[in-house]
């Protein structure tokens, strides 16, 4: 977890080589987000936020925001993102 507003936002990351079989995880922390990304991985973090509506109801967003190391990092994660995108649309 990097960040978190509750109840209405978290945020949280991990880093690695999302385009091999293991994707290579590695958590991270605040501090460590901080830092630059790692040659040859790309840094993941997703926002969750929530927002009651008249209803009753809770509305849920989330966004997607990644960073790649250097050129040829963004070249294979472009290539892992347009093969999984289909299924996370």
């Amino acid at each position: 977890m990097l960040a978190e507003r509750a109840p209405e936002a978290l945020l949280i990351g991990l880093q690695g080589r999302f385009w091999t079989l293991t994707g290579q995880l590695e958590p991270l922390d605040a501090a460590a987000a901080r830092l630059p990304v790692p040659a040859g991985r790309a840094r993941a973090g997703w926002n969750f936020a929530t927002q009651p509506l008249p209803d009753g109801a809770t509305l849920l967003f989330t966004a997607t925001r990644i960073v790649c190391a250097d050129a040829a990092t963004r070249r294979r994660f472009r290539w892992f993102w347009r093969v999984i995108q289909p299924a996370v649309d």
